[in-house]
This record gives structure tokens, C-alpha cells and sequence, in this order.
């Protein structure tokens, strides 16, 4: 799948080179986007979308919908109480429909034909997730029953589809923005990548996770600064355990403050200052 992600970053690159070429502003937020959701169309689907050439596509409007219902007000405080998202999406698009918005349920009926489209036409197999998801519903020895598999394949499809491009789009911004306002720390960024390209020849997987150390450190430390999920990361406990004279049983919910532990200054010294190098 790396190439996929390697063709898309070049068309970026094109796109701002011919933008920097007319002296032209661009919004960031909506170029990440339409990267964001290129990569997700070809490495989940094999679709060969061209989003970045059409930042307003219907398909980008749609997903746009849905997150701010999934994301904030009562929705989002119920995805971060519980460790079993994937089992209460039908429940919360139910609800969702009642109080009248429908962005979801239309999103996914969008993904669910594509699913429906692949798995009645062999001839359209690709190597992506999405083939992944139905080679493993329908493998003979596999301990899924049908019912739960097909669940996974339509319904959390779309949520990790559409968690995925924000999720991405939204961190790019803030590497960038940080990057910008960092231009020594940005011009070590180009020198390290610059480097590795010259001696592997492309940026590719085992590049990108090997010889990009420094890269690796910046894209971490702008998740500690803008993480994703500013309100509570949510983990079940897996056996009965004591903290600090508090007992906690298996399967509780434990709820952590993201945010709040990424700003503490006890394991974040200057915690508002941007530092790759912690």
C-alpha cells in the first residue's frame, strides 16, 4: 500500500508547487483533506479517486457531515466512555436518525454498496483493506460468525474510513503549522529526508519507518501538543489490579485525560514548548 500513499504525496507536492508557482494562498485544512481521504479511497477501496484535484468532491462534503455528530456533544462523550465503539455504532446511528440527522446513515450506505459491489464481483479484487476484511468473513476456518464479520466490514468500515481521514487531515495541519513557525527545526526535517531519499532512491515503507527518526519525533511531539482526542482516551482493564491503594477490577473502564497528561509539566518539562528532542 506504500506506493499508493507515495503517488498521492506527489500529486501533493505538484499541487503546492503550482500554487507556490501563481503566488496563491491554499487552506491547508482542506488540501490535507483531500489527501487524507485520496489515500484512505486507494488503500481501503483500490478506488483511483483524484480528491486533491476536486477539494469540494460530494464524497468529502458527506464525511465532513458526519464528524462534527460523531465528534462532539453527546456522541462523542458516549464513544469515550466504553472500549467497545464497534459494537454500539448501529445504536448510536439509531439515535442519530431519531433526532434528525442523517449524515451517517448516509455515509454509510454509500460504503456499504461499494462493500456489497466488491463482494459479488470477484473480478474487482484488490490488495487493500477492504479485500482483507472480506477474505477474512469469508474464510471457511475462521471463528467469526458471518454475522459479526459482515457487521465489521460495513458498519466499522465506515467508522475507521471516516475517523481516518480526519484523524490525519487534522494532525498534517498541525505539523505544518509547527513546522512554520519552527523553520530551524523544519530545516533539519528536510535535511534528514533529503539524505534518506538520496540513498534509498524514494521514500519508501522500510525508509519512512527506519531513517526518519527526527521526522518521527516531530510527528509525536505535535500529537502531544494537538492530540486527535482532546477529552479522554478510554482502556479496559484487563485483570484485577491495585493503584496506589485503590483496587480495580477486570474490565473496568478506565478513563485517561488526554490532553491533561500530555500539558502535565511532571512528565513534560516546559510542556507548551514544541521539542522534538524530549
Amino acid at each position: 500500500m506504500m506506493p499508493h500513499v507515495s503517488e498521492q504525496a506527489e500529486v501533493l507536492i505538484d499541487i503546492l508547487g503550482e500554487v507556490s508557482d501563481l503566488g496563491r494562498e491554499l487552506s491547508t485544512f482542506e488540501t490535507f483533506q483531500a489527501l487524507a481521504m485520496d489515500n484512505v479511497g486507494r488503500t481501503f477501496f483500490g478506488l483511483n479517486s483524484t480528491f486533491q484535484h476536486n477539494v469540494q468532491d460530494a464524497f468529502i462534503a458527506k464525511a465532513l457531515n458526519v464528524i462534527p455528530q460523531m465528534m462532539t456533544g453527546p456522541f462523542h462523550f458516549i464513544a469515550h466512555c466504553t472500549t467497545s465503539f464497534g459494537r454500539i455504532v448501529k445504536p448510536l446511528a439509531w439515535l442519530n436518525k431519531l433526532l434528525g440527522t442523517f449524515a451517517l446513515e448516509n455515509f454509510s450506505r454509500d460504503i456499504a454498496k461499494i462493500v456489497e459491489q466488491r463482494r459479488k464481483n470477484p473480478s474487482l479484487r484488490r490488495n487493500d483493506v477492504l479485500q482483507c476484511l472480506i477474505d477474512a468473513e469469508e474464510r471457511p476456518d475462521d471463528k467469526t460468525n458471518e454475522k459479526s464479520a459482515k457487521n465489521f466490514t460495513d458498519d466499522r468500515l465506515s467508522l475507521l474510513i471516516y475517523c481516518s481521514f480526519q484523524t490525519i487531515s487534522i494532525s498534517l495541519c498541525y505539523a505544518t503549522f509547527l513546522l512554520a513557525k519552527h523553520p530551524d527545526i523544519q530545516d533539519k526535517v528536510r535535511k534528514e529526508v533529503s539524505e534518506a531519499v538520496a540513498k534509498s532512491g524514494s521514500l519508501s515503507y522500510e525508509t519512512v519507518m527506519h531513517k526518519l527518526w527526527y521526522l518521527g519525533q516531530v510527528l509525536n511531539e505535535t500529537l502531544r501538543m494537538y492530540p486527535p482526542s482532546l477529552t479522554f482516551m478510554t482502556r479496559a482493564a484487563k485483570n484485577d489490579f491495585e493503584y496506589n491503594g485503590t483496587k480495580f477490577k477486570a474490565g473496568l473502564s478506565i478513563m485517561s485525560p488526554v490532553l491533561h497528561v500530555h500539558m502535565d509539566s511532571r512528565y513534560w518539562p516546559e510542556p507548551h514548548k514544541f521539542n522534538p528532542d524530549r
